[in-house]
């Protein structure tokens, strides 16, 4: 793995100046991480705000497609990261969803860029308002620019032969528009936080996300999607296909007790205190953010997160009293 650091911003136009005052204070330079999952498909990370942020980059004929571009000011971090594997330019930007840890540095790779991602996150970044965690606010004034000028409504093709790139929507999940970009010659798909890690996943409902929804959501997209084996998660790591598919039964097992909980006249608290999930999906401490580093390497005594159990629980009360 290689590791590029990068210095953010320079502090004087006429050069650096590391004289600090009052009213400045020391910046902490953007460090990527890159490792390679296939021939030429790439998985850059960094951390910023305690989030690991993630970035698939596809390596083309004539320029590079990527994926996710994280919290602004991380656009340079990632050319950098970038220019250790390829000599080629960024030409695609896609997204996989609305929130600003996934869209924040959009603009930071130029002007002569295709921007692409479903409708309803083209819509989402083109509110004048945006929610907590939106990136409608990196999109306003000048910068509607780089608002995705490609969007689709199901599926839509990108490229031919090895560069092929194709994008599916299959429902409502993390956010209304979450999409899952097949690089289908490297057999990789980018699923965003419709796999942000493996445990309970956060949905947000201000942004059009479901917890009712979710598990038909996963399961439409992975029988939509054929011959692929690995994919890149929303903010954790690379990995197998079937752990994908063991996450969609992990989320319907969340959703079926839930709602079986809620049937039975139990509060929400009484529903998350409830829940005894098969030995497979053994639930951390909701204390616990535990990585699925860790559970990997055997270092933790469990296999998913619950911290966003309790939240999960009370969304999906208030959509199953709604749909009455």
């Amino acid at each position: 793995m290689k590791r590029v650091g990068v210095l953010c911003a320079l502090l004087a136009s006429g050069g650096m100046s590391f004289q600090l005052t009052a009213q400045t204070q020391p910046t902490t330079p953007k460090t990527a991480s890159i490792e390679k999952v296939r021939d030429n498909v790439y998985l850059l990370s960094g951390t910023d705000r305690g989030t690991r942020l993630v970035m698939t980059a596809f390596v083309m004929s004539n320029g590079v497609a990527v994926v996710d571009t994280g919290y602004p000011g991380w656009g340079q971090a990632w050319l950098a990261a970038l220019k250790s594997v390829t000599d080629k330019p960024v030409t695609v930007v896609l997204s996989t969803h609305t929130h600003a840890d996934h869209t924040g540095s959009n603009s930071e790779f130029g002007d002569n860029i295709q921007f692409v991602a479903h409708e309803n996150t083209r819509a989402n970044l083109a509110r004048a308002r945006c929610t907590a965690t939106g990136g409608c606010a990196e999109f306003q004034g000048d910068k509607a620019r780089y608002l995705p000028g490609t969007t689709f409504k199901d599926r839509l093709t990108l490229f031919r032969g090895a560069d092929q790139i194709d994008l599916y929507y299959a429902g409502r999940g993390h956010t209304n528009g979450d999409a899952v970009i097949v690089f289908r010659g490297a057999r990789v798909a980018a699923v965003g936080d419709l796999f942000a890690w493996r445990g309970v996943p956060r949905v947000m409902p201000e942004d059009g996300g479901s917890v009712l929804a979710f598990p038909d959501t996963l399961a439409n997209a992975q029988s939509s999607i054929a011959n692929v084996d690995a994919i890149t998660s929303g903010h954790s790591r690379s990995m197998p296909w079937s752990d994908w598919m063991e996450y969609k039964d992990f989320v319907s097992e969340f959703v079926k007790q839930v709602r079986a909980a809620k049937a039975a006249g139990k509060t929400v608290d009484e529903a998350v205190a409830a829940l005894k999930m098969p030995d497979r999906f053994k639930l951390c401490d909701p204390r616990s953010t535990v990585t699925v580093e860790l559970q990997a390497s055997g270092a933790a005594d469990c296999r998913y997160r619950s911290d966003q159990a309790r939240a999960d629980a009370q969304i999906l009360y208030e959509e199953l009293g709604a749909a009455r």
